[in-house]
């Protein structure tokens, strides 16, 4: 038998890896995801043409910060009902202003889904067993936060290669003494997983069966499944239901029916959710149905409803 050497690039080489294999479309990339990478372009320095998975805005002062404070109070309300909530989006404040980037409702939604995960999820969070993926993490956010919250977890994030890049950089802003390491193979996987020191763990959306070989406490996915294929969605359903270790807790926020570029219809209803799964939060998610803008109306719904759902998914 054969045994493959580790493609396991740590530090500053995770960053060149991904950087050379920045002009490669990925196989698992939607229509949707190839019109809106297409404008995308990384010098070495700064990211051009971002565009998709939330906003980059720089800081703002006067008028504009008091009306976007203002704006927000409708949905920082709701983290009353989470006993963690003023914590972490302290740190959330922090890792916007590390990052250069306005404190905004992308980033206080982070906030929000991660004041749920404690309550709803704590145990997994705390787990220094096992390893959180989060299945697209635009900017790192909630990477730098659940780093800055649990210090001692082991984060797995998991995007389309252009994106990734754009996490990994924005993740060192906010927390330039985190260790990050990529992966291309299994025995790159289960080299990081023997390494401390490495705190992250970056893999391609082209990869995702490498999740089998993680011991998975929790992974979550935040509104953009629903800008996948249907067989890329099922392939990531049967990688965390085949993962090493004990049941995964997924937690999945997305739109109910979204029709992509080239008409395909996903629908969070047709993922490949199983009668085994243990149901534990199943709702409309109440910080993501509208969305505000400095002008008036200023609140503006999505194109439709946005449903979460917190599930134990049962084992393959």
């Amino acid at each position: 038998m054969t045994i493959s050497s580790p493609q396991l690039y740590v530090g500053r080489s995770a960053s060149d890896w991904l950087i050379e294999h920045f002009d490669q479309d990925d196989a698992s990339m939607s229509s949707l995801w190839r019109e809106q990478a297409s404008q995308f372009n990384f010098d070495g320095k700064k990211f051009e043409g971002l565009t998709g998975f939330g906003n980059h805005e720089e800081p703002v002062r006067g008028i504009r910060r008091i009306a976007h404070s203002i704006l927000l109070k409708r949905y920082s309300r709701l983290g009353r009902r989470y006993s963690r909530f003023e914590e972490i989006d302290r740190h959330a404040r922090n890792v916007a202003g590390r990052q250069n980037r306005l404190y905004n409702l992308d980033i206080l939604r982070q906030s929000l889904s991660l004041s749920f995960l404690c309550k709803f999820a704590g145990k997994q969070l705390d787990d220094n067993t096992g390893t959180i993926v989060i299945i697209g993490d635009g900017f790192g956010t909630l990477a730098s936060l659940v780093l800055s919250i649990f210090p001692k977890a082991k984060v797995v994030i998991i995007n389309l290669t252009k994106v990734l890049l754009v996490d990994v950089v924005y993740l060192q802003k906010a927390l330039p003494s985190v260790m990050i390491a990529a992966a291309g193979n299994k025995e790159g996987v289960e080299a990081s997983l023997r390494d401390s020191q490495i705190n992250v763990l970056a893999l391609r959306s082209d990869d995702s069966d490498l999740l089998r070989h993680l011991p998975i406490s929790l992974a979550t996915n935040m509104v953009s499944m629903q800008e996948m294929d249907p067989p890329v969605i099922a392939k990531y359903f049967d990688s965390l239901r085949s993962s090493a270790g004990a049941t995964p807790v997924f937690y999945c926020c997305n739109r109910e029916k979204k029709t992509l570029t080239d008409g395909t219809i996903v629908r969070f209803d047709e993922y490949p959710w199983q009668n085994g799964d243990e149901i534990l939060v199943d709702e409309l998610c109440p910080w993501n149905q509208d969305f505000y803008t400095l002008r008036p109306p200023f609140y503006h719904p999505y194109d439709g409803p946005i449903r979460h759902r917190l599930a134990n998914l049962v084992k393959n």
